[in-house]
């Protein structure tokens, strides 16, 4: 059974949201990542990630930056707006 991982941390600005996520212990260069513009996850065992955004990106422009241990994503909004929250609830 995965670990989700909960020590993530997110950053906004109108047009792009910035998530880190550390994974520790583990190659992140092994990590798996699978983006649409409602959802993002990253399996590298034995951690897994994944969110329902809030709003929709733009997948195809959106990066990974993949390194010392973390992940950090760059996601830029379809919409320029200022999200209540990372994810939806429920």
């Amino acid at each position: 059974m995965p670990l989700q991982v909960s020590d993530y941390s997110w950053q906004q600005t109108t047009t792009a949201v910035f998530i880190s996520v550390p994974l520790r212990g583990v190659s992140v260069r092994d990590a798996d990542v699978f983006c649409t513009e409602n959802y993002l996850k990253v399996n590298c065992p034995p951690f897994l990630f994944e969110v329902f955004l809030y709003a929709p990106i733009d997948d195809e422009s959106s990066k990974a930056k993949i390194g010392n241990d973390t992940i950090v994503f760059t996601l830029h909004k379809k919409e320029a707006a200022m999200w209540e929250t990372l994810s939806l609830s429920g």
